[in-house]
C-alpha cells in the first residue's frame, strides 16, 4: 500500500515498465523532495497536489519533454523534463 510510505523523502521509479497515470498518492507525501519517474510508460497530467502550496522539489524528473509534438506527462513543477524516446540525450546532467 503506497499510502503507508508517506515518510519517504527520496524515491526512484525510473526505467521500469510502469504505465498509466502518475499516482496521486505520491503527491500527498509532503516529506517527498526527490522523485524520479522518467523513462516509463506513464502519461497524463501530474495532479495539482504535486505543485500545490508553493511546494519545492530538489528533483522531480519525469517524461515531460515533447516527443514529436506530444508531451507524455504534463508537469508544471518538474525540475527536469526528459524524453522517453531519447532518454539519455534529454536527461544528461541529472544526478541520480
Amino acid at each position: 500500500e503506497l499510502a503507508q510510505l508517506s515518510f519517504l523523502s527520496y524515491l526512484e521509479l525510473f526505467t521500469n515498465t510502469f504505465t498509466g497515470t502518475v499516482p496521486t498518492e505520491l503527491g500527498r507525501w509532503t516529506s517527498l523532495t526527490d522523485l524520479y519517474i522518467q523513462n516509463n510508460g506513464l502519461t497524463g497530467s501530474v495532479s495539482d497536489i504535486f505543485c500545490a502550496n508553493g511546494r519545492t522539489w530538489n528533483n522531480f524528473v519525469s517524461d515531460c519533454a515533447a516527443v514529436s509534438g506530444t508531451v507524455e506527462i504534463d508537469c508544471t513543477c518538474c525540475t527536469v523534463c526528459c524524453n522517453a524516446i531519447s532518454y539519455v540525450a534529454d536527461c544528461q546532467g541529472v544526478v541520480f
